[in-house]
Order: C-alpha cells, then sequence, then structure tokens
C-alpha cells in the first residue's frame, strides 16, 4: 500500500482480478461478434477507438447497457497498459471516491482507464484511447 498526498494505492485482491477477467471475455465477445475476427490478443487502443462508436449505437438502441459498456472497454483499455506498458493495475482511492486505476511500475503516473472510458459517454471531444496511451507512455517515457 502507498499512502501519498490525501490519497491511497493497494494492490488488487484475488475477486479484483476475476472482475476484470469477467470483462475482458465480455469485450472478447462483443468485439469478435462485431468486427467477425478471432481475437486472441489484448485489443490495441486503435481496435477499440474503432468499435467504441458501434458500442456507443447499440448502447443507444438498447443493445448494450453503459455497466457494460464502460466496464468491457475500460477493462480493455487498462488490461493493454498493463500487458505492453508496463503498468499494473491498482485500487486509487482519494476524496472523491476508490476507483480501478492503472499504474506504471517505475515512474508512477497513474491512469484511470474505467473513467476515461465513461467521460466519452458524455464528451464526444474527451481522450481517444490511442491518444491517452500515446500520451501516458510518452510522458512515463521522458521522466
Amino acid at each position: 500500500m502507498s499512502i501519498g498526498e490525501q490519497h491511497i494505492i493497494k494492490d488488487l485482491e484475488q475477486n479484483d482480478f476475476e472482475w476484470i477477467m469477467v470483462h475482458l471475455k465480455k469485450l472478447r465477445t462483443y468485439l469478435e461478434k462485431k468486427s467477425g475476427q478471432k481475437i486472441l490478443d489484448i485489443p490495441e487502443p486503435k481496435f477499440l477507438d474503432k468499435y467504441f462508436p458501434i458500442a456507443l449505437t447499440d448502447l443507444q438502441a438498447g443493445k448494450l447497457n453503459e455497466d457494460d459498456l464502460i466496464n468491457m472497454f475500460g477493462v480493455g483499455f487498462g488490461q493493454y497498459f498493463e500487458e505492453k506498458a508496463d503498468f499494473q493495475w491498482v485500487i486509487y482511492t482519494d476524496k472523491y471516491g476508490t476507483d480501478l486505476a492503472i499504474q506504471h511500475q517505475t515512474t508512477k503516473v497513474i491512469g484511470f482507464p474505467l473513467s476515461s472510458t465513461a467521460k466519452r459517454l458524455d464528451d464526444e471531444t474527451a481522450g481517444h484511447f490511442d491518444a491517452i496511451f500515446q500520451t501516458l507512455t510518452n510522458w512515463k517515457s521522458e521522466t
């Protein structure tokens, strides 16, 4: 556990990892259905960007609920950081609440993939997955 400027960072527990795996499976199933491709590896942020508007259309049509959309795409995005960019999943708590986050293992930079996904529901100009990935991975390499 890390305690810093009014926040706490904890490692995930087994049930958190299981929750992530459930939503990764849902994401793969959804993307396979929509893309017609077998998804064998964690989808790249550009791939998530391509299918996110389709998921929004499904949400508006009542074919997908908001929580599933946020959880599937947010977890897929965070897992890409973990598998490809030396980040790890953490639980981040501050005065605003508790959130599933990713943290770079060396620089300790923090990202919030589920919150970033949720912001895209309300703000079409919010960051896209690939742009956020590039920003966080370039930032950590410059420090």
